[in-house]
């Protein structure tokens, strides 16, 4: 069994797919602005689905691989990209972490001054 990290980065306008092994080395990387065509926005569902599917394929051929879901950032379309993520590759999901900074509605602790 092989064991691959999925780190999914939500910016406002584009997502980011990057697949790496435990060591850390990358085996591929894309975004979803490589799959757009001319005149269309790129965080349409069927952008997304099509996305998903060309990219992710070799993931579930191969009956060995596992995968660590790690997302970060905000974007509308996250939940949406998600949802198609878990249809596509459900049973070789292993788990999902979400390390997106919480808003902390402006209560934040001063920082120290250093002279």
């Amino acid at each position: 069994m092989q064991i691959y990290f999925l780190f999914i980065l939500f910016n406002q306008n584009n997502i980011f797919l990057t697949l790496t092994n435990v060591k850390g080395s990358i085996f591929f990387w894309k975004s979803i602005g490589m799959t757009k065509t001319k005149g269309l926005k790129k965080l349409l569902v069927s952008n997304i689905k099509n996305f998903v599917f060309l990219n992710l394929n070799i993931v579930k051929s191969n009956s060995l691989i596992r995968i660590h879901l790690k997302l970060k950032g905000f974007n509308k379309c996250k939940k949406t990209f998600t949802k198609i993520l878990l249809t596509f590759l459900g049973s070789k999901i292993l788990s999902i972490c979400d390390n997106s900074l919480k808003p902390n509605n402006g209560c934040k602790l001063k920082k120290n001054r250093r002279l």
